[in-house]
C-alpha cells in the first residue's frame, strides 16, 4: 500500500536541479531523530501531487507528496547538531516518514487548540 503525506505547506518543498540539469523536490519534514527537529529526502517532481479537497477543488499552498510503498527505505538527511551544519544520511522506511509527519501535525493540533 502507497503511503504519502498529505497537505505539506509548499514553504517545506525546495525545488533543485541535478547536475544533469533534471528537476528533483528537496522535502523538509518534523523528524525527532534529528538535532534541528527537522530532516529531508528527495522525490522525483511526479511525486508532488496538488493537495485537494474531498470535493477535487484544490488546496492554495499545499501539496501532497506520493512516497510509495509503506515498507520501501529512502536515504533521509538528518542534522547531527543543533545549528544545522553537520549532516548524516540514515535509512527510514516510508511509513515511518509518514508517521514523523502525522505525529508533528497532532502535537501542533494539540499545543494550538483553543479551549
Amino acid at each position: 500500500m502507497s503511503k504519502f503525506i498529505n497537505f505539506i505547506s509548499e514553504k517545506m518543498l525546495h525545488v533543485n536541479k541535478t547536475a544533469d540539469g533534471k528537476e528533483f523536490v528537496n522535502v523538509s519534514f518534523p523528524c525527532s531523530q534529528s538535532k534541528t527537529g527537522y530532516a529531508a529526502f528527495a522525490v522525483n517532481m511526479g511525486q508532488v501531487l496538488n493537495a485537494t479537497k474531498r470535493d477535487g477543488s484544490i488546496v492554495a499552498g499545499y501539496k501532497s507528496i506520493l512516497l510509495g510503498d509503506a515498507d520501501k527505505t529512502r536515504k533521509v538527511s538528518i542534522a547531527t547538531n543543533k545549528k544545522g551544519t553537520n549532516y548524516k544520511d540514515i535509512e527510514l522506511t516510508n511509513a515511518q516518514i509518514a508517521a514523523e509527519f502525522e505525529e508533528s501535525r497532532k502535537a501542533y493540533k494539540t499545543a494550538n487548540a483553543t479551549a
